[in-house]
């Protein structure tokens, strides 16, 4: 899959409720265009690039954390269940370009 990914973000801790149990989040934030859009009760408009969160394994954290931001890179994924929904979730670099 080709993203062009913004930044790599990783937040760490221990819960506040359970404080035995540890947290470790990993997202890419990636650019995506702005697709203006409209339904009955709603309209989205814009132009340029919003960001997303996507998913990424921990494992693979420190891949990102070498390049040059922003960047297209090709990345390999895994879906993953989440509670009672699927998430794509990237488990790896695949290779980088540079953007112009």
């Amino acid at each position: 899959m080709k993203l062009l990914v913004a930044g790599v973000r990783r937040i760490s801790g221990k819960s506040k409720k359970s404080p035995q149990v540890d947290y470790d989040i990993v997202r890419l934030l990636v650019m995506t265009p702005i697709k203006p859009r409209s339904g009955v009760d709603y309209s989205i408009a814009g132009a340029g690039w919003e960001l997303q969160e996507i998913s990424c394994d921990p494992a693979a954290y420190s891949q990102f954390m070498g390049l040059k931001y922003p960047c297209e890179v090709f990345v390999d994924t895994d879906v993953r269940s989440r509670g009672r929904s699927l998430d794509v979730c990237v488990v790896g670099l695949r290779k980088t370009a540079s953007v112009s």
